[in-house]
């Protein structure tokens, strides 16, 4: 198709045909033509080619059998868990990207995690990880106000109980809402504390959450003019980048110098159990009551 002067090919889906293109330019005429090239087993294989790709996937292959950490039990990942309700999955998820950043607070969206299955305890490997977060997701640290805090939770919590992929995972934060009331009118700020204290409206807050999310998507709309936090400007980190070099760290710790930790996070105690046999750190994410439905009679106290 031709759109403001500018021609667009699009050549089917999933590599089952191509385009092949010809331009022949003239001094007043730029002449084309389109074939559409539908792969099929008529095509012949080329064996060069077919060598160097077979290198890669046997690579890939091994990469992806490679084990990151061991589970102590199971972790759910299944969407009818993860889109309306808090879990240890998305807990442990923002507290590494809390130590990573060094942010007040994080929200990452529920929608983010493809796999929608149950990882059994035992070897999670790197096609574990693959089918959880199959996309590359950036995360930026953004500088925003505790009344935009307010109303990224509000959109977090607006569609419950309804599943929802802008439920909200957090870290940094905790909170109460109701979910009898209408949506945008059931987060109070004090109901909400980041850190130890009670939310402020009108003071700034270090926000790490994704690209995504940043770009106003899911309705997160409060966040498109946010600006980036100063010290961190030009530069995104990646959510694989980030949970990658945690399982890192991981491996160099054995369960002797585990004993010997102690972070301003929950990034090496809260989510993880030492095998004895082994010396090995087990991942065995928790909640903690950070997302808290409860009916309006409730008080602040009892966060």
């Amino acid at each position: 198709i031709q759109a403001n002067g500018k021609y667009i090919v699009k050549s089917g889906t999933d590599f089952r045909s191509l385009s092949k293109i010809n331009l022949q330019f003239t001094k007043d005429l730029k002449e084309q033509t389109i074939q559409e090239v539908n792969v099929t087993s008529q095509i012949k294989e080329d064996p060069i080619l077919k060598s160097i790709l077979k290198e890669y996937s046997d690579t890939m292959e091994r990469e992806s059998d490679k084990q990151l950490v061991i589970l102590s039990e199971l972790v759910d990942a299944r969407i009818n868990m993860l889109w309306r309700a808090e879990t240890g999955l998305g807990s442990w998820l923002c507290d590494v990207v809390l130590s990573a950043t060094a942010a007040d607070l994080v929200l990452l969206n529920a929608g983010m995690l493809k796999a929608n299955r149950v990882f059994p305890a035992g070897p999670f490997t790197q096609q574990h990880l693959a089918a959880l977060l199959p996309i590359d997701r950036g995360i930026v640290v953004l500088n925003v106000t505790g009344q935009t805090v307010l109303e990224m939770l509000e959109n977090a919590v607006s569609s419950y109980p309804e599943l929802d992929g802008r439920f909200g995972l957090v870290a940094g934060v905790r909170f109460s809402f109701n979910p009898r009331a209408r949506a945008g009118h059931r987060v109070s700020p004090d109901q909400v504390r980041v850190g130890a204290a009670r939310l402020e409206l009108h003071r700034y807050y270090k926000l790490a959450t994704r690209v995504y999310l940043h770009r106003g998507h899911d309705d997160y709309t409060m966040l498109r003019e946010a600006p980036i936090f100063e010290e961190d400007a030009g530069f995104c980190f990646t959510l694989q980048m980030i949970v990658q070099s945690y399982f890192e760290t991981l491996q160099k710790i054995s369960n002797h110098w585990l004993k010997f930790f102690h972070l301003k996070t929950p990034l090496l105690q809260h989510h993880l159990c030492p095998f004895e046999e082994t010396g090995l750190i087990m991942l065995s994410p928790k909640t903690d009551k950070r997302i808290n439905p409860c009916d309006e009679e409730r008080t602040s106290t009892e966060l």
